[in-house]
C-alpha cells in the first residue's frame, strides 16, 4: 500500500516502466490537477508497440512508511492497474528491489526505509500453466493458460517456477 495524499492505494512496482503512471479516472477521483503533456511523455508506447494515450502529468506527494516523496506522474488513458511506480521513482529514490526475501521488499534511500511487498496473485486472479515454459529475456510468447474462472481477465499475474510475470490475457 502507498499513500497518495490522504488516500491509500495499491501500486504496481514495474521496473520495465520508464516512468510512473496513474490512470485518468483514478487521478480525477483523487482530484489531482492534471497538466497538459509535454516532452517525450506524449510519445510513449505500450509494451506491445501500440501508442499510449497520454492525458498529461500530475505532481503528487507519495507517502511510504512516513517518508514523503514528491513525484511527477504521467496520466494515461486505459491504464490497468490504476497506479504504477516506474523506474524514474525507483532511481530517483535509490530503490532496491529484493526478491530473495520472504516477503520480497522494496528499500528506498539506500536501505533507510524497507517496505514489504506482496504478490497480486491468488486463486481469484491468477493463471497457471500445465508445463514448464522457457521464455527468453526481452521476448514475447503465446502460452496456453488455465484461468480461475470464465470471466474475462484483462491483466493477470502468471506464476512460473516461483517467478511472477505480469501479462495481458487475450480471451476469446
Amino acid at each position: 500500500m502507498i499513500r497518495l495524499g490522504k488516500r491509500s492505494a495499491e501500486a504496481l512496482i514495474d521496473s520495465g516502466a520508464v516512468c510512473s503512471m496513474i490512470s485518468q479516472p483514478f487521478a480525477q477521483q483523487l482530484k489531482l490537477k492534471i497538466q497538459p503533456p509535454h516532452g517525450p511523455q506524449d510519445k510513449m508506447i505500450w509494451a506491445n508497440g501500440s501508442r499510449m494515450k497520454i492525458v498529461g502529468t500530475v505532481a503528487m506527494d507519495l507517502y511510504l512508511k512516513g517518508a514523503k516523496i514528491e513525484h511527477v506522474v504521467v496520466v494515461a488513458d486505459n491504464l490497468t492497474p490504476n497506479f504504477v511506480l516506474g523506474m524514474n521513482m525507483l532511481i530517483d529514490n535509490h530503490a532496491n528491489l529484493n526478491f530473495a526475501g520472504k516477503p520480497p521488499t522494496l528499500s528506498l534511500f539506500d536501505n533507510m526505509i524497507e517496505i514489504p511487498m506482496r504478490p497480486r496473485c491468488d486463486d481469484t486472479n491468477c493463471a497457471s500453466v500445465n508445463r514448464t515454459v522457457l521464455v527468453p529475456p526481452y521476448s514475447e510468447a503465446y502460452l496456453t493458460v488455465n484461468t480461475p474462472n470464465t470471466s474475462i481477465i484483462q491483466v493477470c499475474c502468471l506464476k512460473m517456477q516461483n517467478v511472477y510475470v505480469l501479462l495481458q490475457l487475450l480471451v476469446h
